[in-house]
């Protein structure tokens, strides 16, 4: 809460991106609005307390903080539509990168594939990055269903959320483009693409780098090219296709996000009770 008022949304996002990933407390964000509101209006009024023992000269700025307080408070309290985003692309196409970037620009809550791969069965702080695991059917098919449900939970709590996974396969696209619907939530693919030798290369220096939640290596990726579902003509309607073949820098720019952030400010801005602003991203149904 002090972070948003004194460093701005993006640092704030960060942080409490880090934590979530980190602690996997996700059933927290429920009371995260209560208590940010709680915070903002008890800092407001000791600044108000003290503002009025201080010298004249310094009483505006002490308003100027309050009304920030409560500019905060007001702003939580009426948190935005949420939107449902879903990255769609190879192992090495960037997603977790720029996932992270978007994360920070536009407020959501990122869950990751990689991360909850590595976070034990029926608990909430296992989280072992070194601990390798095997990609096979079943296992894919255990963390869709996990990341659906970790999704549907964030989404009841009134945050927009980031699924950070490969989604090649169409019935995993499916089940969130469902959950989507079920929620009256707009949802969007964002499909990240780079050449085959850029991936490989990606993958190579990954491998050779810190310790990294995914697991993915060449051959991950030669299974993904060789056995993917094709996006469908009604999903590339809901799709925004990002070429990541570009410094990382410009993952942190509004700019590169143009596309993405119109969608989420329109989702965001939607009248009621309809939930439509443009054909093709929102659910329908």
């Amino acid at each position: 809460m002090d972070l948003r008022v004194h460093a701005g949304d993006r640092l704030a996002s960060r942080l409490l991106n880090h934590w979530l990933e980190t602690s996997g407390d996700y059933d927290a964000l429920s009371l995260m609005p209560l208590y940010s509101v709680y915070r903002a209006l008890v800092r407001a009024r000791v600044v108000c307390l003290k503002a009025k023992s201080a010298p004249q000269e310094e009483r505006a700025s002490a308003t100027r903080g309050a009304t920030r307080y409560i500019d905060l408070a007001r702003a939580v309290a009426q948190r935005p539509d949420t939107v449902l985003l879903l990255c769609h692309g190879y192992s090495g196409s960037g997603k977790s990168v720029a996932s992270r970037a978007l994360a920070d620009l536009c407020g959501a809550v990122r869950v990751s594939s990689d991360t909850e791969r590595k976070r034990s069965p029926g608990t909430v702080r296992a989280l072992d990055r070194n601990v390798a695991l095997p990609y096979t059917q079943e296992a894919r098919h255990a963390i869709y269903e996990r990341l659906l449900g970790r999704a549907s939970d964030v989404l009841q709590t009134g945050y927009s959320v980031i699924v950070d996974a490969t989604f090649l396969e169409r019935r995993h696209r499916d089940a969130f483009f469902v959950l989507a619907r079920r929620l009256s939530v707009p949802a969007a693919l964002l499909d990240f693409r780079a050449e085959k030798q850029v991936l490989r290369e990606r993958i190579d220096a990954c491998k050779m780098g810190p310790a990294d939640a995914s697991d993915a290596d060449s051959a991950t990726l030669q299974l993904q090219l060789a056995d993917s579902d094709p996006l469908t003509a009604d999903e590339m309607s809901r799709t925004v296709v990002l070429d990541t073949a570009v410094p990382l820098a410009q993952f942190d720019s509004a700019a590169f996000w143009e596309p993405v952030l119109d969608f989420v400010n329109a989702a965001r801005s939607r009248p009621h009770p309809s939930h439509r602003i443009a054909d093709g991203f929102f659910p329908s149904g």
